[in-house]
């Protein structure tokens, strides 16, 4: 009686939202259903006293392999931990060791890097082309030495990277290969989900993405091995066992080691160096409901993105619009644009002039990486040409392709463009 009180009263909360007068870039789309989930893993908790990872999260894992068309899935507090976690994966496989290099594009996000940094790789920078930000194929061949043993490949922005030519590439040079797919999710390449080519891949479920666990990410794997690695690490390191969330757990004794005791039990036998990088169970039962409605998400996404794209084809002198490779199917993160070098405008112009309208918008991230002050340490090896990261470093921004964007909203914004646009001219 007391939980269909609660659910009823937050079903009369839930409509009473109001997200502002802003048209913004991106926004959790939940309504009675995930808030429900949370609130029912929550009294579960207060009455077992567990609100750790638990069966919801398993569920969820099982769901997300499921969709994706992989055999595992292993669920983090974050997209940025769970790069670190695919990273420290091979790393711990003996798969790649410091001083190895690895070869990623310029124009990433910081977490995306980072545990190559952490884990002593030697980065090497090639360029993105545009308009579809993916990696310069040519670029990545030329940049291979005998030294490289890995490939960080993050899809920007929603739009997939010729995964059947990386794979080639990396099978023919024994590299291993690691895709980032947190601003992706539901884009292909070939037929296929970004995220089933590589040895690896990795998702954010942050509030901002495609869907959403509040925080939240997840590495996916086929390989046995590097999927038991990957939740040990997960889990401090601990020995992989079966349903730790289990009431009524049997015991189960070491065999790991002869230097512990023969009766230790093996969930407390730490065979990695691990982190914990859990998220709660109430984020799995979000992310429960939110997978069953991804497609639509997607549908959605991709809408905005062509009415977008057909409305300001006429500024093409202008802005360099986004369009994704022959063979990809892209579910667009965000619209990004980048300002030609024809245009009589800068990008602080029409950007303040779209925050003036309520529309918001964001810089490309982070551009070329390699300028940030976090990096002004580090020496990178890199290709002799970054032009199209530096041109999104200094003109790029985007606008959202959210499903919270309605028709009214599109018009609202294409009608902003326009009305710039007629003070450029004037």
């Amino acid at each position: 009686m007391l939980k269909r009180a609660i659910f009823k009263n937050i079903t009369q909360i839930e409509k009473l939202k109001d997200f502002g007068p802003s048209i913004r870039y991106a926004g959790p789309m939940m309504d009675e259903k995930e808030i429900i989930a949370a609130v029912d893993s929550i009294l579960e908790g207060q009455v077992t006293g567990w609100f750790g990872l638990g069966k919801r999260g398993a569920m969820f894992e099982k769901m997300l392999a499921k969709y994706l068309h992989v055999r595992y899935s292993v669920f983090t507090n974050s997209g940025s931990s769970a790069n670190l976690l695919a990273v420290a994966s091979l790393a711990s496989r003996g798969l790649i060791n410091p001083g190895d290099e690895a070869i990623t594009p310029a124009t990433t996000f910081p977490t995306t890097i980072n545990p190559l940094l952490i884990y002593g790789l030697r980065l090497r920078f090639v360029d993105i082309i545009l308009p579809s930000y993916t990696i310069d194929l040519q670029q990545l061949k030329d940049s291979i030495t005998n030294k490289t043993k890995l490939i960080m490949i993050p899809h920007l922005n929603g739009s997939a990277n010729d995964m059947v030519s990386i794979m080639e590439i990396a099978r023919k040079n024994n590299i291993h290969v690691i895709e980032d797919c947190c601003d992706a999710f539901g884009s292909k390449y070939d037929n296929r989900y970004v995220g089933t080519f590589g040895d690896l891949s990795t998702f954010s479920f942050y509030v901002a993405h495609h869907f959403t666990t509040g925080e939240g990410g997840a590495v996916a794997a086929n390989s046995d091995d590097l999927h038991s690695t990957a939740r040990s690490l997960r889990d401090w390191g601990r020995a992989p066992v079966v349903d730790r969330a289990e009431k009524k757990r049997k015991l189960s004794y070491q065999k790991v080691s002869g230097k512990l005791p023969s009766d230790y039990e093996a969930r407390y036998t730490y065979v990695n160096v691990g982190y914990n990088l859990k998220p709660l169970d109430l984020q799995g039962a979000i992310g429960i409901v939110q997978l069953r409605k991804v497609a639509q998400f997607s549908r959605a996404r991709k809408k905005n993105y062509q009415f977008f794209y057909n409305a300001l084809q006429k500024y093409s002198n202008s802005l360099v619009l986004p369009a994704g490779l022959e063979g990809a199917d892209n579910s667009w993160f965000v619209f990004p644009i980048v300002i030609s070098d024809r245009a009589k405008f800068t990008r602080k112009d029409i950007v303040e002039f779209l925050e003036r309208r309520g529309i918001e918008t964001r810089p490309i991230l982070a551009g070329n990486i390699t300028k940030h002050p976090a990096y002004s340490k580090y020496s990178f090896g890199q290709s002799n040409d970054l032009a199209n990261s530096e041109k999104v470093l200094r003109s790029g921004f985007f606008i959202g392709t959210y499903p919270g964007i309605l028709a009214e909203q599109r018009r609202t914004i294409v009608n902003a463009f326009s009305d710039f646009f007629k003070t450029v001219s004037d």
